[in-house]
């Protein structure tokens, strides 16, 4: 056992090496698989199979999903996040940002849409095309293959820049990895703040307000009914990030246990999480049907349990010793 700098910078070396790599350069290869598959049929849309470009489009949003767990660095810069997936479509931006730009005679480009407003840019602005819109034939899906591949294009150009940033030697990366002094404390509190927001914003932004008023229009992916998927990947993500149960990798657990004996914290972190993948492994219908009270499945706990456990990686920082400036009462 090292000092507990040397073991901030082996653990955190290991989760940027293991994981965060990983999940760009899979963000990246699965809009390449994408925008190849919106080529394909967009090359004969009357005689093509929507159903594997929606395939596609699951499969990189299930990638984002895992990303979407970093909540620091380049990805936050320049609304890179929310390009990538607006949400909480709070003013159904998605739908109307996207209709102006179809709606428009302007050449549709990769910097055209980059200059778009935001809801037009990223992943759901695809979901809003396939899963709502799905008419590709014609003049109007000659202008829909022209935005998902100009869309597609801007994607690849943002997921390129974070998965180069994050390659082994990407100056993202290399300071994660830094576990000594200040750049070391810093480095861990952007983890544990990491795991806190994800999982209120889990709790917060993909489950309450939908619960609140039983809309499934106000999930993260509702048109394509996978939002319940959505949280899946983000449980396994945090989950990746504590202990993979792996007994030849260091995670946060290991760091936790090591550098503080926070065997309480640790414990009751693990305990949460597992009692997560029971009550989504109970649910046996989507969550649109579940929020819309056409299926029964008890959402509400599972959205309470994602608020415990940020409340949960409080205890991480304290006994860490380190200030997180996430605040549990409100989300910020």
């Amino acid at each position: 056992m090292g000092t507990v700098e040397e073991e901030l910078g082996r653990m955190l070396n290991a989760v940027g090496t293991d994981l965060f790599l990983g999940y760009y350069a899979t963000l990246r290869a699965e809009l390449d698989d994408l925008d190849a598959s919106f080529a394909a049929f967009c090359a004969d849309p009357s005689n093509g199979d929507v159903t594997s470009v929606r395939s596609a489009w699951a499969a990189a949003m299930a990638a984002w999903q895992r990303a979407q767990t970093i909540k620091f660095g380049l990805v936050t810069l320049n609304n890179r996040d929310v390009r990538i997936a607006l949400f909480p479509d709070t003013n159904d931006a998605v739908r109307t940002n996207t209709d102006a730009v179809l709606a428009a005679s302007t050449e549709i480009t990769e910097a055209s849409i980059a200059n778009s407003a935001v809801g037009a840019q990223g992943l759901p602005a695809l979901e809003y095309l396939l899963f709502e819109l799905g008419d590709f034939t014609g003049a109007a899906g000659s202008r829909r293959c022209a935005f998902s591949n100009a869309v597609t294009d801007n994607l690849l150009t943002i997921a390129g820049e974070l998965e180069q940033a994050w390659s082994i030697e990407g100056s993202e990366l290399t300071s994660f990895s830094a576990g000594e002094g200040v750049a070391g404390a810093d480095n861990l509190v952007s983890l544990l703040e990491s795991l806190a927001v994800q999982s209120e914003f889990i709790g917060d932004r993909k489950l309450l307000p939908a619960l609140q008023v039983n809309d499934p229009e106000l999930l993260e992916s509702h048109r394509s009914q996978t939002s319940l998927d959505n949280i899946r990947t983000n449980l396994a993500a945090l989950q990746d990030i504590f202990d993979d149960d792996a007994g030849d990798t260091y995670r946060l657990r290991d760091y936790m246990l090591r550098a503080h004996s926070a065997d309480g914290p640790v414990e009751l972190f693990g305990e949460e999480l597992a009692s997560l993948q029971s009550q989504l492994d109970a649910l046996d219908a989507p969550l649109e049907a579940i929020v819309e009270g056409s299926a029964a499945g008890d959402a509400d706990s599972i959205r309470i349990s994602f608020q415990q456990l940020a409340d949960l990686v409080v205890d991480f920082a304290v006994a860490a010793g380190v200030n997180l400036g996430f605040n549990n009462q409100d989300g910020d």
